[in-house]
């Protein structure tokens, strides 16, 4: 079901894929079971017990453009009164209307 979740199809139309594109389909989805949510990396990367090793990354600073400037605004209006609930920033391509 995960893989019907995942790709917004019916269980029916799942099983209407060869075997071969099913078995596909879930193995990746228990594979991405196995990714942390929080930095993307999987328990085996850092036990040497099963191929990792202990330091198998090295932490960096990423900036990214578009996080920046809407964090920019969050802030913007946080220290202003216009801050209401419902709110929320969104980023939209210059000369796209509204």
């Amino acid at each position: 079901m995960a893989v019907c979740r995942a790709f917004r199809l019916p269980h029916s139309a799942f099983l209407a894929w060869p075997t071969v594109d099913q078995d596909k389909a879930v193995a990746y989805e228990r594979w991405l079971a196995g990714v942390c949510a929080g930095c993307g990396t999987r328990a085996e990367d850092w036990d040497p017990d099963r191929g990792g090793h202990r330091y198998a990354y090295t932490a960096e600073v990423m900036t990214c453009a578009g996080c920046a400037v809407r964090d920019d605004l969050r802030h913007q209006l946080a220290e202003s009164e216009d801050e209401r609930g419902g709110q929320y920033i969104r980023l939209v391509p210059k000369g796209v209307g509204r």
